[in-house]
């Protein structure tokens, strides 16, 4: 998916920008937010989170599990929950 200048109403190609994991995928532009222009979240940036704006993120996973795997995931691990203490 290629997000264009106005995808979010800005004016301003993004530098970059995050997958926002609401629990539902969409696949449209709907599902991106534009990372912060001022570095915010990069090594040695400091700055403030604009209003709006996602975090940045480099290399970091942005997926959103299925409902399915999660279920998997929560099954897996009942049995360690009701292990007893020996």
């Amino acid at each position: 998916m290629v997000l264009d200048a106005g995808f979010d109403g800005g004016v301003y190609i993004p530098g970059g920008a995050s997958r926002i994991p609401n629990g539902i995928d969409t696949d449209t532009v709907g599902d991106w937010v534009r990372n912060d222009f001022g570095g915010i979240g990069l090594p040695g940036f400091i700055d403030t989170l604009d209003p709006g704006n996602a975090l940045n993120t480099p290399s970091a996973v942005n997926a959103i599990p299925e409902p399915g795997t999660v279920a998997l995931l929560a099954l897996g691990a009942l049995p360690l929950v009701l292990r007893k203490r020996r």
